[in-house]
């Protein structure tokens, strides 16, 4: 998971940088998939599966901001 994590935004920032139209769908589903990640990692008592959980959800929480406009 969090691999496809990862890919989607990288995917998202690529078309943030270009401006592109689609980038508050992906921003979306971007948003979707960082909560997944984190709910999986929330699971894990490591310290580097505790930090990927919180930069998920900051992540999560920019992307929604995204897709809405704000």
């Amino acid at each position: 998971m969090c691999v496809d994590c990862a890919e989607i935004c990288k995917l998202l920032g690529t078309l943030l940088a270009r401006g592109s139209a689609l980038a508050p769908k992906v921003a979306q589903l971007c948003a979707e998939v960082c909560d997944a990640c984190a709910e999986l990692c929330e699971q894990n008592d490591a310290d580097y599966c505790r930090a990927c959980a919180q930069a998920c959800r900051e992540c999560a929480r920019q992307c929604r901001a995204i897709a809405e406009g704000v």
